[in-house]
């Protein structure tokens, strides 16, 4: 989120005289945040180049992150919660994202969010879990819409409450979360905080649809197939379910195989694959075609 300047002076200390000396003038700069944003990018840089954090590397977080440098103050937060190039330490990772959700950083919130839903670093407590996740939510982050509203609709750490749970579902929808088009989705379709409407259904099934996900196309193609929110319409619904298959679905590659064997949709497969070749420019396809 933020560009990242490694000056030459850092880059030679990093080159010259190893970790010790860089971190040494971090800490004798506790006010110099543009150097606190270089130590970062020199762990950045660092881990790239072996694909691994090591121990030197969690130094340079450190002491990027005790600058309050949110970018360090997550990834350290990680290095704690899974063990990379320190021992695993969940009171340090819970430690850290907490100073990041204070810092305002909604991944942060996210990442307090989880340490109080599993118990780590701290007891476990749904009620704090919903509280950071709600933050999340408000300062526009979508996977804290998501959470919150999968809270109001589980009763997680709050009342359950349908209505709020499809606000929430629908705001992370319209941010951009696949997951929070298939709830908004469900949630029209079966009536979960609205009456049910199988038209506002269909919308956010093809949105997810069109974002190339699996499990949107497959039930896309159960909605043509079975006029739920649209009309029937069979060749679509051959069409959702090979993209469903094609992208790996066990129940698109079937129903697939269905339409075939029924003729649902299709009655000349030999006809889709010349159109499917001519659109990717071959002339014996287009000539197959024309003599079909």
């Amino acid at each position: 989120r933020r560009t990242i300047l490694i000056s030459s002076l850092t880059a030679a200390a990093v080159i010259s005289t190893g970790s010790a000396l860089l971190i040494r003038s971090a800490r004798l700069s506790k006010k110099n945040h543009e150097l606190s944003y270089d130590i970062y990018g020199a762990a950045i840089v660092s881990i790239a180049e072996k694909d691994e954090i090591e121990p030197a590397d969690v130094e340079f977080l450190l002491a990027s992150a005790q600058e309050d440098n949110t970018d360090a103050i997550l990834l350290l937060a990680d290095c704690y919660r899974n063990g990379w190039g320190v021992e695993q330490d969940y009171e340090q990772c819970f430690y850290w994202f907490l100073r990041g959700a204070e810092l305002g950083d909604p991944l942060g919130m996210l990442g307090l969010s989880n340490c109080y839903t599993n118990g780590e670093g701290t007891q476990q407590s749904y009620a704090e879990a919903f509280a950071w996740d709600l933050k999340a939510a408000e300062a526009g982050d979508a996977g804290g819409m998501l959470n919150t509203a999968i809270c109001y609709e589980e009763g997680l750490g709050t009342d359950a409450d349908p209505a709020q749970a499809l606000y929430w579902y629908l705001q992370s929808a319209e941010n951009g979360s696949d997951f929070g088009m298939y709830h908004t989705a469900r949630c029209y379709m079966a009536g979960v905080g609205t009456d049910a409407d199988p038209v506002q259904a269909f919308y956010w099934m093809q949105k997810l649809a069109d974002t190339g996900n699996a499990e949107g196309m497959y039930n896309l193609g159960l909605m043509y197939q079975h006029a739920f929110g649209t009309d029937e319409d069979p060749a679509q619904a051959y069409y959702w379910y090979r993209q469903a298959a094609e992208a790996g679905d066990a129940d698109g590659a079937y129903m697939t195989g269905w339409c075939i064997e029924n003729g649902y949709g299709i009655t000349d497969t030999a006809a889709e694959w010349y159109k499917r070749a001519a659109a990717l420019g071959s002339t014996e396809a287009s000539e197959a075609l024309g003599k079909r």
